[in-house]
């Protein structure tokens, strides 16, 4: 795993490296490098704006005793678009950028599910029922939990 992320790396520096090059001999390195300043700026506020989308959406599923895991799954997929959007270039810059789309973010939340879990997957809302009984002197808690299924996304 670690060799595979290291050419990963590796090979996504080269790249984003080539293309900043040929933009730049295009439009010359002052415009190059503000372009992509400009992105990480743009690509921050958005980010912004939708992390606190995001937050409130969680805050919600919370208050109406609701899991929200898929709300969770998009917080992580805007972290990653974050790191791609002040991560310099072109191409990591239009990555984090498609991944600020939310009919994206909620595809590969699909993904995600279906390839984690093999049976049908929905947002579902936990029920606990705790008991404390005596075994062998000490304590035990059973917990049992039923599932009631709801919609995947929204």
């Amino acid at each position: 795993m670690f060799r595979f992320l290291l050419i990963s790396f590796l090979l996504a520096f080269l790249i984003e490296s080539y293309v900043l090059i040929k933009i730049g001999n295009v439009i010359g390195a002052y415009w190059t490098i503000c372009l992509s300043v400009v992105t990480a700026v743009i690509g921050v506020s958005m980010l912004r704006w939708q992390g606190l989308h995001i937050f409130k959406k969680a805050r919600i599923s919370l208050a109406h005793s609701k899991l929200p895991a898929i709300t969770i799954l998009e917080g992580v997929i805007l972290l990653f678009s974050g790191v791609m959007l002040l991560t310099p270039g072109f191409i990591t810059d239009t990555l984090g950028f498609i991944m600020l789309i939310p009919t994206f973010r909620e595809g590969i939340i699909k993904r995600i599910l279906a390839k984690s879990h093999p049976l049908h997957i929905s947002q579902n809302r936990i029920m606990e029922r705790h008991e404390q009984q005596e075994y062998d002197g000490s304590s035990v808690i059973k917990v049992e939990i039923s599932n009631k299924e709801n919609n995947l996304l929204r």
